[in-house]
This record gives structure tokens, C-alpha cells and sequence, in this order.
């Protein structure tokens, strides 16, 4: 489910046409996957929709709100009809035709956002993509099932339903900062700043244990007898600790902070 950002004022483009999708590869946290939105995906969505807007009474694809039609125990009104599908120049558009139930919520801006719905059988399987020390799965979805009105989207990417934002040079420093980030994490360059965040903390975690086994290392060496040490050493359980410093710090460090270590240990 990529979801699009709903204009922030109260227009709804009279021509009705919303911007739904967009190219890159938009990461779903809470499916664990990666979506691959390119050219075959978006030829892929628009050939199967034709096909299902030529079967007899197509009311068009549902759009909810908070994906309660699939739930059989939430209620299953329509927000809006997808009346047609377009691709302008790589940018996947619906014409939606919003109900009088749904037109109040997105003119009153009670929803922000318009997430796409696919079916784990609607999309193609393409690999695996590493995402903050998870494996998660790359598809590429080639079937649109629905639509729904959310404020709690489970992915990234998109932009304004309607017009664009009116442009502004405010957060083009905070950009930079993000792109040099995601790069630095090894993220992909549409990576959400949640994920940049999460990368962040991860190295602070990695960085507190290290300083944490380092201070253990130097205490170590203040010993001045052999059963000292020994006992030292085991109250913090140094060959467990060891093996998760190697992964921490480069291995000659680690090695130098040992040897020494264990040499100051055994001194008499």
C-alpha cells in the first residue's frame, strides 16, 4: 500500500483525476516488502484494470476509508468510485468519483492520505532488499484492487493528490541531509526518514555497547593479580562480551584491547 498525500486545502480537482502512485520502490513496514512501482508495473495495472472496467456493471474500484472492507465486521461504504486509470508520463492517476459520504472527509481534511491496495496473489515476486538488518521481500504489483482513505499509511512515496505543493526552498537543506544520510546507511534513495531514523539509532546503539565493552576492557587491565583477573573477568562473562565486540569494532583493535588485555591479566 503506497500511499499519496491529500491536497492541503479543501480543493478536489474539478476534473477529478488524483495522483496515486509513484515511480521507485516504496518500502511497507508492516508487510515487510519493498514495492517496485516501474514501467511494468504501471502497464501492468492499467492493462488489468481495462480488463476489469469491460466487465458488465463495473461500478469501478472501491475506495474506502481505513481499509474496512476487509473486515467483515467493519462497515464497507464507499468513500469513491476509481472511474479510469492513467499513466501521465510515469505517474499512475485515478479519476475518482467521490460519494457524498466521502467528498466531506477529504474537503474537511479528515484523511491525509489515499493508499493503493494489492493482493499478495496480484503481485510479482523479484527478489529480497536488506532494510535496517531485515530481509524484506521486492514485488512489483501488477493488479489494483482498491483504494482507501488512511491517516496511518504502511508505506512510503507519493505525492499531492491534486495540485502540487506551491514550491518552496525551505526544506531543500533538510533534503540534502537525508539523501547524504540514506547513502551513508546503504538505504535506497526513497527510503522514508522513519527508516533513516531507525538507522540512526541503530549505529547509537552499536555505539554505546562498544564504549560500554571498551570501559569493561580497561578495567580489566587494572588488575594487578592472576585470580584478580580471573574473577574479573568472569563476572562480566568476557568470552560471551568478546564475540559481540569483534562485531563492533574493527578486528585489530579488538585483538590489540585483548592481547594486552589478558598480558596485564596474568601478571603477577
Amino acid at each position: 500500500m503506497n500511499p499519496a498525500i491529500l491536497k492541503p486545502t479543501s480543493q478536489i480537482p474539478a476534473d477529478g483525476w488524483h495522483q496515486i502512485e509513484v515511480p521507485g520502490e516504496h518500502i511497507n513496514h508492516g508487510a515487510q516488502v519493498v514495492q517496485v512501482i516501474d514501467a511494468k508495473a504501471l502497464t501492468s495495472i492499467l492493462d488489468q484494470f481495462s480488463t476489469d472496467a469491460a466487465e458488465v456493471n463495473f461500478p469501478g474500484l472501491l475506495v474506502d476509508r481505513d481499509h474496512f472492507s476487509l473486515d467483515a465486521e467493519k462497515p464497507s461504504e464507499a468513500m469513491g468510485w476509481v472511474t479510469e486509470l492513467r499513466n501521465r508520463a510515469g505517474i499512475m492517476e485515478a479519476r475518482i468519483d467521490w460519494t457524498s459520504v466521502g467528498r466531506p472527509l477529504v474537503e474537511g481534511k479528515a484523511y491525509k492520505f489515499l493508499s493503493t491496495v494489492y493482493e499478495p496473489a496480484d503481485v510479482e515476486k523479484i527478489g529480497t532488499r536488506g532494510v535496517n538488518g531485515a530481509t524484506y521481500q521486492l514485488v512489483r504489483p501488477l493488479h489494483l484492487r482498491r483504494l482507501a482513505l488512511t491517516n496511518d499509511p504502511n508505506s512510503d512515496g507519493g505525492e499531492p493528490l491534486s495540485n502540487r505543493r506551491p514550491p518552496s526552498t525551505s526544506t531543500d537543506g533538510n533534503a540534502a541531509v537525508l539523501r547524504s544520510l540514506r547513502e551513508k546507511l546503504g538505504l535506497s534513495p526513497d527510503a522514508s526518514e522513519a527508516a533513516v531514523a531507525s538507522g540512526l539509532h541503530d549505529i547509537r546503539a552499536r555505539a554505546d555497547t562498544c564504549d560500554r565493552l571498551r570501559a569493561e576492557c580497561d578495567e580489566l587491565r587494572t588488575v594487578k593479580t592472576e585470580a584478580e583477573g580471573r574473577a574479573l573477568a568472569r563476572s562480566y562473562r568476557v568470552s560471551n562480551r568478546a564475540q559481540e565486540l569483534k562485531r563492533l569494532v574493527p578486528v585489530r583493535s579488538w585483538s590489540a584491547c585483548w592481547e594486552q588485555a589478558v598480558r596485564e591479566t596474568t601478571a603477577v
